[in-house]
C-alpha cells in the first residue's frame, strides 16, 4: 500500500542534526534508528514536530511487527497510530492482523496495542481488532501481558464490542477466576460491563463456587461477588459453602484486588 506523499525535503533534517547522519531514505537505516534510545526520540520528535506519518510509515511498514517489540522502537509505533489518519490505521491493522495475539503477549508489543485501542476510531477497526483478539481469548486473559490487552478493551469500548471477553471469561471460569493475572480480567468485567454481562460472569462462578473456593485467587473473586453481587447469588454462594471447611475464609475481612502495572 502506497501513501500520497512526498518524502521529506532536506529543510526537515534540520529538526535534529542527527537527521543529517541518518539517511532515511533507507529503510534499513530507519528502522535501525528507531531501535535506539537517543534515534527513537528523534523520530517521534519529528513526527510531532511535522506529523509527516505517510513517509515513516512507507519506510518501516515492513519491520512494523518487530518494531512494536523492540523496547525504543515501539514508541515510534505508538506516536504514529496516534498522529495517523483513518487509512494509515488500516494501514497498521493489515501489517500486524497475523501477529496480534503474538503481540499482545509481549512486554513492549501489548503497550502499542493498548495505544491502537485508544485511537481506533471506526466500528469497523475495531471489529477487525476483536477478531485478531478472539482468536486467543482465553490465553490472552491468563496472560501476564495480554491481560492488560483485555482489559484496556473493556475500559474504551461499548459493550457490544467486548462480549466476546465475557463469554471467554464464563467458558473458561476456574482457569481465569484462579489465575493470577486472570482474575483482574474478571474484576473489570464487574467494574464496566452491563448488567446482562456481569449476571453471566456471575453465575459461571456461582456454579463453581465449591472448586474456586478451594483456590486462593478463586477465593478473592468469591469474595468480590459476595460483597458488590445481588443478594441472590451471595445466598447461593453461602449455602454451597455451608459446613465446608472453607466457609471460613468467607467471615474474615474482605480480600482486595488491586491493580498492577
Amino acid at each position: 500500500m502506497k501513501f500520497d506523499s512526498k518524502k521529506p525535503s532536506v529543510s526537515y533534517y534540520s529538526v535534529d542534526v542527527s537527521w543529517c547522519l541518518l539517511d532515511v531514505t533507507k529503510p534499513a537505516s530507519l528502522v535501525a534508528c528507531c531501535a535506539t534510545r537517543q534515534g527513537s526520540l528523534i523520530v517521534q520528535n519529528y513526527l510531532k514536530r511535522f506529523g509527516n506519518c505517510s513517509y515513516i510509515l512507507e519506510q518501516v511498514s515492513s519491520s512494523f511487527c518487530d518494531m512494536m517489540k523492540d523496547p525504543y522502537a515501539n514508541h515510534v509505533c505508538q506516536c504514529l497510530i496516534t498522529l495517523c489518519n483513518e487509512s494509515q490505521r488500516d494501514f497498521i491493522l493489515n501489517l500486524i492482523g497475523h501477529k496480534v495475539s503474538q503481540l499482545a503477549r509481549d512486554a513492549h508489543g501489548n503497550y502499542v496495542l493498548q495505544c491502537l485501542i485508544k485511537n481506533i476510531t471506526t466500528k469497523g477497526q475495531a471489529i477487525r481488532f476483536i477478531s485478531y483478539l478472539a482468536k486467543d481469548v482465553k490465553n490472552l486473559i491468563v496472560d501476564s501481558y495480554g491481560n492488560f490487552v483485555l482489559q484496556k478493551t473493556i475500559e474504551f469500548w461499548p459493550a457490544e464490542l467486548t462480549q466476546f471477553i465475557y463469554h471467554g471469561v464464563c467458558e473458561h471460569i476456574l482457569d481465569v477466576a484462579c489465575d493470577s493475572h486472570g482474575c483482574f480480567v474478571v474484576k473489570k468485567c464487574f467494574e464496566y460491563g452491563t448488567y446482562l454481562q456481569k449476571s453471566l460472569v456471575q453465575s459461571a462462578i456461582v456454579a463453581n463456587t465449591l472448586p474456586l473456593s478451594q483456590n486462593f485467587t478463586g477465593r478473592i473473586i468469591l469474595q468480590y461477588v459476595l460483597n458488590v453481587g445481588e443478594p441472590l447469588y451471595f445466598e447461593a454462594i453461602k449455602k454451597q459453602l455451608h459446613g465446608t471447611r472453607f466457609e471460613i475464609f468467607f467471615k474474615e475481612p474482605d480480600y482486595h484486588i488491586q491493580k498492577s502495572h
